[in-house]
Parts: structure tokens; sequence; C-alpha cells
């Protein structure tokens, strides 16, 4: 019969292994909220509207450069 005291010793975390440096560089990536595949990926609406944006604008400069240079 087993005693109600005595249990089976389980950590309370689990212990990873390799590296220190590699092990701190993920946990600080964690913290920061920073992971290599997201600086991978851009937003596309984000590139659609300054795409659109700076179109606009060099069009714009384009054409009141014509304007005056034949006034």
């Amino acid at each position: 019969m087993a005693i109600i005291g005595e249990q089976s010793h389980q950590s309370q975390r689990s212990r990873q292994s390799g590296p220190t440096a590699k092990k701190k560089c993920k946990s600080n990536e964690r913290k920061k909220g920073v992971s290599h595949e997201n600086n991978k990926q851009h937003n596309p609406k984000v590139l659609i509207f300054f795409n659109f944006y700076f179109n606009s604008v060099y069009h714009y400069v384009l054409g009141l450069s014509t304007v005056l240079r034949y006034s």
C-alpha cells in the first residue's frame, strides 16, 4: 500500500537540450514577438497602397514638369 505523502517527483518545467546561446535567442525572439518567418512576409495591402501612392505622385510630378517645360 502506498503512503499518501509519497509521490513520484516531476519537474515543473521540461529542460531543453542544446547550446545556451540558441535557447537564449529563441526566448528573446518570443519575448520581442519577432520570428524569422515574420520578417520574410509582407502585408500585400500596404504594398498595394504604397505602389498606388508612389505611382500617383510620380505621374503628378511628371505632369507638372512637362507643363512647366512647355510653358
